[in-house]
């Protein structure tokens, strides 16, 4: 912008930089393109403008006017590389803002949407994005955004106070207002949280994850209205989505979990109605979603299965209540209850794919992994799209041993649900076993990127670089897997075997003597006695 002359939208472009847009503006700015003809700039402020009073589709289409204009501009790079973004096209989406930082380092907006690009978990750079938010705070720090996206970030106390000094710094800016609701739900300040929610919805009635938000503080404070919440969030998901050229509900979290959430709080009141559909949905945007996610709303096990056990007296509803309460108690680790659930389930309703699917798990879990491989089989037939039924009979495979069936099964359960790290992790595993270390990696990496915290897919991952000779490499991931886990056998052998190589073999001996004490006689062969 240092670049352009002052122009006849000057005073109102600083306007819209603080929060200031209203119908007049926008008003004056038509008026002055009628007046003055076609200019790049003012398009762009008033796709700016009109996109703050939530006028979405005319705000695109005042942009693509400006670039049709001026296709060079700086700008241009974020609105491209913003389309990228929607497009995942990520790659392609990080160099445009590479160019555009080359160009102005001082560019804030192009820090800010390099981390929103890295925060992505295909990406995997969350430690770089955080890097690039305090860029871009140091580069415009009288910017509220910057400093509200580096608060999501970072979370916790700084990322509060950070939201509160962007509140102070914009205090019209509907989403900021909604991202620090939702900073003081996590901090457990649920009255002030609904406050601040309810304020995002007054300055913008179209921020619709702030119903989302306040349908969670509602829930968890047991108060009315957290079902018309995620109904109405949901409802305005699906709108949007119909009208824009990008599935944007794909992008939000909150969209998957809202249907889980209906389901609970549908529950929580005995209805019946939709609960497990609400479920069903939640669960095939998301696999992860389950009964759960009442407990990261602080409601106890115990209500949680309680509402389902009351749904299950019920005969409309009882096979899948006995279902999901199956799923609930094998998400908590308690095998033998889920299997006597799961055949509770199914001796209600044995057509069920998703139940003979939790019911494979069972078996598996509980060392029968021929019977889980008939059961998963069995599953497939029914539902062939549920990536867990695909996921546990590689997994049944590959603990007996079968690892072609085990990699072709996992390689599915990954392709059908991309955020699985279990899946990525336990085929990368598989492969390392058939002796093919660089797809091993490939699927490894993609493990770590979705869950960094599993110490079974740094070990494995470390596996794979000694394989590759990138011995360096490996005993960093090793030694990142036993800051995980302390007693983690194998990470302690592979970081042993490169310590070895490396010339360090006193330490070498060390891991090898811990080993044994950890694991005395399962790795004879590896450990000589």
């Amino acid at each position: 912008m240092a670049a352009l002359k002052p122009f006849w939208w000057s005073a109102d472009w600083r306007r819209v930089d603080e929060g200031r847009a209203d119908a007049a503006l926008v008003a004056r700015v038509e008026d002055g393109l009628r007046r003055h003809g076609p200019d790049a700039v003012a398009h762009k402020l008033h796709g700016r403008a009109l996109w703050r009073l939530g006028r979405r589709e005319e705000a695109r289409a005042a942009w693509e006017r400006a670039l049709r204009l001026d296709p060079d501009a700086l700008w241009a790079f974020h609105e491209e590389a913003g389309r990228h973004y929607y497009e995942r096209r990520y790659a392609s989406a990080l160099r445009l803002v590479d160019r555009a930082i080359a160009r102005d380092p001082k560019a804030a907006w192009a820090w800010t949407l390099r981390a929103e690009l890295r925060r992505i978990p295909q990406v995997g750079q969350k430690a770089a994005a955080v890097e690039d938010l305090r860029r871009a705070v140091a580069a415009r720090p009288k910017l509220a955004w910057p400093r509200a996206f580096l608060a999501r970030a970072v979370g916790g106390k700084e990322g509060l106070a950070e939201l509160d000094r962007a509140a102070r710094l914009d205090p019209g800016c509907a989403w900021i207002h909604a991202w620090r609701g939702e900073a003081l739900r996590l901090a457990g300040r649920l009255e002030e949280s609904v406050r601040a929610l309810d304020r995002a919805l007054a300055l913008d009635p179209s921020c619709a994850v702030a119903l989302a938000w306040r349908g969670c503080a509602r829930l968890q404070l047991g108060r009315p209205g957290a079902i018309e919440d995620f109904s109405a969030y949901i409802d305005s998901e699906d709108a949007l989505a119909a009208r824009s050229r990008y599935k944007i509900r794909n992008f939000q979290p909150a969209y998957a979990l809202s249907f889980a959430l209906r389901a609970i709080a549908k529950a929580r009141l005995g209805r019946a109605d939709g609960v497990f559909e609400d479920m069903e949905r939640a669960a095939s945007l998301q696999p992860r979603h389950g009964w759960r996610e009442g407990e990261r709303l602080g409601l106890s096990p115990e209500t949680l299965a309680g509402d389902l056990e009351r749904l299950a007296r019920r005969p409309a509803s009882r096979a899948r209540a006995l279902a999901w309460l199956g799923e609930y108690r094998l998400a908590s680790g308690a095998w033998k209850e889920a299997l006597a659930l799961l055949d509770r389930a199914l001796a209600a309703d044995p057509s069920w794919g998703w139940a003979r699917a939790w019911r494979a798990e069972a078996l598996i879990r509980l060392g029968r992994a021929a019977d889980g491989e008939s059961e998963a089989a069995r599953a497939i037939r029914l539902s062939p799209r549920f990536a867990r039924a695909h996921g546990w009979r590689g997994a049944a495979r590959r603990a007996l041993g079968e690892l072609d069936g085990a990699v072709a099964d996992l390689r599915r359960c990954a392709a059908l649900d991309g955020t699985s790290a279990w899946a990525h992790a336990w085929l990368g595993e598989a492969l390392l076993r058939l002796g093919r270390a660089r797809p091993a990696l490939a699927a490894l990496d993609r493990a770590v990127a979705l869950d960094s915290r599993s110490a079974d897919s740094r070990t494995w991952r470390g596996r794979a670089l000694c394989s590759l000779a990138r011995c360096e490499e490996a005993r960093a991931e090793f030694d990142e897997a036993l800051r995980l886990e302390p007693a983690a056998v194998w990470a302690l052998i592979g970081s042993a075997d490169c310590l070895g190589r490396g010339g360090d073999a006193a330490e070498a001996a060390r891991r090898l003597e811990r080993a044994r004490r950890l694991a005395p006689g399962l790795f004879s062969d590896i450990i000589p006695s």
